[in-house]
């Protein structure tokens, strides 16, 4: 395949200001309600999607978390056709089909806008999209994995902190103690996202 390829990889995000972040039912704040802002993906020159996301950073973070395990398993030559969706599954061939959807970021939460399917071959990871193919090193999504969880966990330390310290609104409801826990549980998540699955690959192939 005759791609270009992107030597980096970054995910630029903001958050909402914290007074500005919207309530969910019952006037409630939680960890994924709190991670509102703006985010983008960008691949070298080439961004996804086109416009900033206007959504929670929770979602696209454990989006890519679940993803990574899928995107660093090398997949063989004669599956690449198979993960880049060239070749039609039928619904009952829940092998072929688990292992396609695994390799699928989805973005079904952004209207107007499909995900992208990643696969690894060798060393290189490739990322396709509606119009566009891009590669990069493996090395290059793993560095821009972490900096963005370490970025987001820091970002979401001082949310954390600031209402541990200054406390949140009346009347508005937030288990304080439950975010703290939940925050560092979330810090643990990187880790078992950055080793490689090791999948059935005969039962992929007989589907």
């Amino acid at each position: 395949m005759d791609v270009p390829r992107a030597t980096d990889l970054r995910i630029d995000f903001s958050l909402t200001p914290l007074d500005q972040v919207e309530r969910w039912g019952g006037n409630q704040l939680h960890w994924f309600a709190l991670t509102d802002g703006v985010y983008r993906l960008r691949f070298g020159d080439h961004a996804f999607p086109d416009d900033e996301v206007d959504y929670y950073l929770a979602r696209v973070w454990e989006d890519l978390l679940v993803l990574a395990p899928a995107a660093l398993e090398p997949v063989p030559a004669d599956l690449v056709d198979l993960v880049r969706g060239e070749v039609v599954i039928n619904d009952e061939d829940l092998a072929a089909l688990h292992w396609y959807s695994d390799h699928y970021l989805d973005f079904g939460y952004v209207q107007g806008v499909r995900g992208c399917q990643w696969w690894r071959l060798d060393d290189v990871l490739h990322v396709e999209w509606p119009g566009h193919h891009v590669t990069m090193p493996v090395e290059a999504f793993t560095a821009a994995l972490t900096g963005f969880h370490h970025a987001l966990m820091a970002a979401m330390e001082q949310r954390v902190r600031h209402c541990e310290t200054q406390g949140v609104p009346p009347g508005t409801g937030l288990d304080v103690a439950g975010l703290r826990r939940e925050h560092e549980d979330r810090k643990t998540w990187l880790a078992p996202a950055l080793r490689p699955r090791t999948t059935d690959l005969a039962a992929v192939r007989r589907a």
